[in-house]
């Protein structure tokens, strides 16, 4: 097996990153922080949105350039990554801390009920 090499790293204070995306990373911050995007190459946060649920994951979706934020029993959010604006939000009935995007789709397991499928456009 080979070993992993280490390509970068972003500190950021006060913020517990959860998934570094693209060029632009999204950053969950459990600390009470919002969300942070930062652009990859220079390290600089370009946008910062307050108001937003914890949660333990988020993803990108290549397709239409959006991160996707499951709030831990909270809205499920969409970001824009060009504007770092919250372009939508939908109600999630149940308990919900992840899921997973891809296709233009979101994916998201709820604790007792199954899967919700959203759309992102």
């Amino acid at each position: 097996m080979s070993p992993l090499a280490e390509l970068s790293e972003y500190p950021v204070s006060g913020c517990a990153p959860a998934d570094p995306a693209t060029q632009q990373a999204l950053l969950g911050c459990r600390a009470g922080n919002g969300r942070m995007v930062i652009a990859l190459r220079t390290d600089a946060i370009v946008h910062t949105l307050a108001g937003l649920p914890n949660e333990d994951e988020v993803w990108f979706d290549p397709n239409t350039g959006d991160f996707v934020a499951p709030g831990i029993g909270g809205p499920l959010s969409v970001i824009s990554a060009r504007s770092g604006k919250v372009m939508s939000q939908a109600v999630i009935t149940g308990f919900t801390h992840s899921g997973a995007a891809g296709a233009a789709k979101i994916f998201i397991p709820v604790l007792a009920k199954g899967i919700e499928i959203f759309s992102l456009r």
